[in-house]
């Protein structure tokens, strides 16, 4: 007689599909999160300290979402390319005293969105406003 197997011995289906689901929610948010970094205002040249910092993103304010998706100093990206030697858990220690230092008219101040939110809406209107500003280019140079 064949053995039999107890449905214990296998992985469910529902295990299977739950784990799926919460794997591919966490790479969501790592790509959402990885998109709100950085404005890609580059056109592929190098960029000198001050460009480097002002395409880079720090997600403000404490709204769940955005604490989520960037816990501990990963809300603090701008920071992090103008001290890349700052352990993560002390940017936003970092980041406070900048903001006391700095004054109102500062690069750094400029790299402040508020939330992941605000910063992927901010990167959506500006991508398409560059899409046909790239066509007519495009389209320029091809005439």
């Amino acid at each position: 007689s064949f053995p039999t197997r107890r449905s214990s011995d296998l992985l469910s289906l529902q295990w299977i599909i739950q784990w799926y689901l919460v794997m591919t929610g966490i790479a969501l948010v790592n790509q959402v999160r990885t998109l709100a970094a950085h404005r890609y205002n580059n056109d592929g040249s190098q960029l000198d300290a001050t460009a480097q910092l002002l395409d880079s993103v720090t997600l403000s304010g404490w709204a769940f979402p955005t604490v989520l998706a960037a816990p501990l100093g990963l809300r603090f990206h701008a920071l992090h390319h103008v001290l890349p030697t700052v352990p993560y858990h002390s940017l936003g220690f970092v980041h406070r005293l900048l903001l006391e230092e700095l004054p109102l008219d500062s690069p750094y101040r400029q790299t402040q969105e508020r939330g992941i939110f605000a910063a992927v809406k901010s990167l959506l209107r500006q991508s398409r406003a560059a899409v046909p500003a790239l066509t007519a280019d495009h389209v320029a140079r091809e005439v």
